[in-house]
């Protein structure tokens, strides 16, 4: 709801709850990031920083936990099962655009 009426607004999510139904519905409802409390300081502004660039901030254990959440969800068609092996094997290197077009398609 806040990023449809302040499309610009930047919103990172800092919480501890590492599960994959959660992160999924922030993603969707627009976040920048998804990132655990336990993260170091350094890494914190470090995060800040990438989402106020325009990049998708989520610590690599949370994207590998969602890739093989959404792996093994039987909505998805094969070309996206392909992509998300890719992803894997990437080591989660292009996570902004896998991800994006994971939610889009999953709705």
């Amino acid at each position: 709801m806040l990023k449809a009426l302040y499309p610009q607004i930047i919103i990172l999510i800092l919480t501890t709850f590492n599960d994959v139904d959660y992160i999924i519905e922030a993603l969707n409802y627009g976040a920048s990031g998804y990132i655990l409390k336990d993260i170091e300081g350094d890494e914190l502004i470090k995060a800040i920083n990438d989402a106020y660039k325009g990049s998708m901030m989520l610590p690599s254990t949370l994207a590998k936990k969602l890739v093989q959440s959404l792996s093994s969800n039987p909505k998805f068609k094969p070309i996206e099962k392909k992509l998300l092996l890719i992803f894997q094997k990437e080591k989660l290197k292009s996570l902004k655009c896998c991800l994006w077009a994971l939610i889009i398609n999953k709705n």
